[in-house]
């Protein structure tokens, strides 16, 4: 029996039977049929695509009779548990569905590789000899996420250079880098390649690596901050992240041209200011060729003319943040003040500014101080002396100017008086001022000596209006100021007083009066004053020839200045020492007089007011100020309590004033009787008002019937004017006013108790008309 291309199914017991007419014989044979195992799943080139870290399971079915074995290889070693503590691999689950075996195995790779990237292979084996179909070869492709291998560095670069990033990266599939701005708010703002602003360059490095340039083309302000690579494929996302810095070169902002250069007069305040921008923070100082300002404190300045430092105040510099289209700048400034500028404070004064960005930046200020120019007279004393027809000569220094003072800006003034300032007659550039003598003026070099000389002196001994006797002024002007100088021309002859003594002022408070009388004289003089007082009386007061002073006057006798020599001092002023003064200035030749008034002010006394004044009510009362003051007292006010006491318009409160003198006595007042009465009835003597003198003044406060609410305490107010509209006023001490009157009836009369033969009154006294009340009667009337 050949059973042709066997089939599982013929898998079966066959019975061989033989008979014939005598026996029938069987014989039994079984026919195993042997399937070759086949992978029944799809065959080579399988893919399969996970991502690291994940887990893959490998599937592998086959069938074959008997039931195949599987087994996994990797590059032809076998995988199991004990090759790889990462596999796995699931019991074989066999089945027979028909005649054939079907086994199913799995294997498990956890937590998957890079390095497991690979070809599987599933054998299947029975026994039987092998076939094309009995292996299947498995390709695992593990993806790998992105990793950034080499990340950008932070970078400060200078505005306007290029800032360039460097940034590769790895991963499987091949990353895809960006590169993205992280914005203030922390959005993410992915840049793209845009010409003239950023330039992206992505490099392939096999299969796996990718490596990309970011160029920050001309880098500025705006493009500092916070910069990221980012890696990505199918699996994940890395990213790096990376700081610019854009510095700035420091810059100082150029002020208006104008103020570039200042010209300032000497003594005036200059102040410089220094504004400069960049990034970082530019940090500004001040030099001067080279020498470093640092100032001083405004508070402990000591002007030392020597230490321009000590004049200096460097303020502490200030800083802002400037919003411009390029981005965010810093503003610095810090500004130099010169105090009690000196003509050696002219020079270049240098702004600089550094915030270690090379190249620091700086900016020149010129100043120029303007010095007046100093006129110093060269004669000894400041006076010359001549003979009449002769020729003498004034001679004058002009110096320290700056500018220069040029021969326009000179000035000669002759007065014939001794006038501290330059006036009278202009003489620049005459050559006569009277009618015989003549001027000459030297040529002018600038800061050396100038000269004026005048010939043929004429003196005026008869009055005729003509002499050269007198003061000459030099006047030097330049754009910082004035100066001038004198020098007195004096021609031999009697003394001629050129300053006469001026009238004085003085309050009597212990002050000092001063009287100058200045005269030309040669030979030189002598000055006698003498007083003319209230009573028309003259006497000698003191002279320049005795040896010493008294204790009410002093006078000059230093020569130094024609001003200086013979003034008078009255010391302590006193209302007794007014009058006339007169200063008679005398030599071997003859002699010149002079006056003037000493007019004494006394401020407000108040001598004496009414002492505490009891009335009964209904009588009048009167209260009486009495004032000495020069000018005499305008006005006496009287004041209720401290305040402005208000009289009434029914005249049953009045008050007047008056002067002491020879017929007050005889004068009459507003209302009934005489003054000596109202004075008397205020309490005070003919003898002491009389002794108030002629700078008395009497104010009287008079009520013709007194009420109640007179009661109080008054003040008196005494005031007079002095020249220029000044008032002064004197406020006396209080005193009272009382006003008796018959006490009120007591008040709240009650029977607080009683008995058979006893009683007991209460009550409250009531006003005490002002007087304690002695004594309370009790009366019993019988009902």
């Amino acid at each position: 029996l050949t059973v042709v291309g066997t089939e599982p199914s013929d898998a079966l017991d066959y019975f061989c039977r033989c008979s014939n007419v005598v026996d029938t014989i069987e014989a039994t044979a079984e026919l195993i049929v042997h399937v070759v195992p086949e992978i029944v799943l799809p065959g080579e080139g399988f893919l399969y695509i996970v991502n690291e870290f994940q887990p893959i399971v490998f599937v592998c079915g086959a069938t074959g009779i008997p039931a195949p074995t599987v087994n996994w290889y990797r590059n032809d070693v076998i995988l199991n548990e004990a090759t790889n503590n990462r596999v796995s691999i699931a019991p074989p689950s066999i089945t027979q569905p028909d005649d054939v075996f079907s086994v199913l195995h799995t294997l498990t790779i956890d937590s998957t590789r890079d390095s497991d990237s690979d070809t599987y292979t599933c054998v299947a084996d029975n026994g039987n000899r092998r076939m094309p179909n009995d292996t299947l070869n498995i390709e695992l492709f593990v993806r790998v996420a992105p990793v950034i291998l080499i990340p950008p560095e932070d970078l400060t670069v200078v505005s306007p250079d290029d800032a360039t990033f460097f940034c590769e990266a790895t991963a499987r599939p091949g990353p895809n880098i960006t590169w993205w701005r992280v914005e203030e708010d922390g959005n993410l703002n992915q840049i793209m390649e845009a010409t003239g602003v950023y330039d992206i360059v992505t490099t392939e490095m096999g299969e796996r690596v990718r490596n990309s340039t970011l160029v920050v083309i001309g880098s500025q302000p705006s493009d500092t901050g916070t910069y990221l690579c980012q890696a990505g494929n199918v699996v994940a996302m890395d990213s790096a992240s990376v700081n610019l810095t854009v510095y700035v070169i420091p810059e100082v902002v150029l002020p208006e041209e104008d103020t570039l250069t200042y010209i300032v007069n000497v003594t005036d305040p200059v102040t410089f200011v220094c504004q400069a921008r960049g990034v970082p923070v530019p940090i500004i100082t001040w030099n001067r060729g080279g020498l470093l300002l640092t100032g001083t404190d405004a508070n402990d300045m000591i002007f030392d003319m020597e230490d321009l430092n000590s004049r200096i105040v460097v303020q502490p510099p200030s800083q802002s943040l400037i919003f411009t289209s390029d981005g965010n700048v810093y503003e610095a400034e810090r500004n130099l003040t010169i105090y009690n500028t000196m003509g050696i404070d002219t020079g270049t004064y240098t702004c600089e500014a550094d915030n270690g960005v090379q190249p620091n930046d700086t900016q020149d200020f010129k100043l120029f101080v303007q010095v007046p120019p100093v006129v110093v007279s060269l004669t000894d004393n400041q006076q010359v002396i001549g003979n009449a027809t002769d020729a003498v000569t004034v001679e004058f220094a002009v110096d320290n100017a700056a500018p220069l003072v040029a021969l326009e800006d000179l000035t000669w003034y002759y007065s014939p008086s001794l006038v501290a300032m330059p006036q009278g007659e202009d003489i620049t550039g005459l050559m006569n001022r009277t009618s015989q003598s003549m001027l000459t003026f030297s040529p002018f070099a600038s800061n050396t000596m100038i000269s004026l000389t005048v010939s043929n002196l004429v003196r005026d001994v008869a009055g005729a209006g003509e002499t050269d006797e007198g003061r000459y002024f030099l006047v030097a002007r330049n754009p910082a100021g004035i100066s001038f100088d004198y020098t007195d021309l004096v021609i031999f002859g009697p003394p001629t007083i050129l300053r006469p003594p001026e009238d004085q002022f003085e309050i009597n408070d212990g002050s000092n009066a001063t009287f100058v009388c200045g005269a030309f004289a040669f030979p030189l003089h002598e000055l006698d004053w003498t007083l003319t007082d209230a009573t028309g009386t003259t006497t000698s007061v003191i002279s320049t020839s005795d040896n010493q002073d008294t204790d009410k006057y002093s006078v000059d006798r230093s020569r130094e200045t024609i001003e200086m020599f013979g003034v008078l001092t009255v010391r302590d002023v006193q209302y007794e020492d007014r009058g006339r003064y007169t200063c008679i200035a005398r030599n071997i030749l003859g002699s010149d007089t002079a006056s003037a008034t000493l007019t004494v002010h006394v401020t407000p006394v108040i001598e004496a007011i009414s002492a505490t004044t009891e009335v009964n009510i209904t009588n009048s009362a009167s209260l009486a100020c009495l004032t000495t003051a020069f000018p005499l007292v305008s006005s006496i006010t009287w004041q209720k309590n401290g305040e402005e006491l208000l009289l009434d318009l029914d005249g049953r409160i009045s008050t007047f004033e008056f002067e002491i003198n020879e017929t007050y006595m005889s004068s009459g007042f507003l209302g009934s009787g005489s003054i000596e009465s109202v004075v008397s009835m205020a309490g005070f003597t003919e003898a002491q008002v009389d002794g108030l003198g002629d700078l008395g003044v009497v104010g009287v406060l008079t009520f013709e019937t007194v009420e109640r609410d007179d009661t109080d305490s008054y003040t008196c107010t005494a005031t007079n004017f002095l020249p220029e509209t000044t008032t002064l006023s004197t406020v006396s001490d209080p005193v009272m006013l009382v006003v008796l009157e018959r006490p009120d009836p007591p008040v709240n009369v009650q029977v607080a108790a009683n008995g058979a033969l006893w009683v007991v009154i209460r009550w409250q006294p009531d006003f005490d008309g002002n007087r304690p009340i002695q004594q309370f009667v009790l009366y019993q009337r019988i009902l």
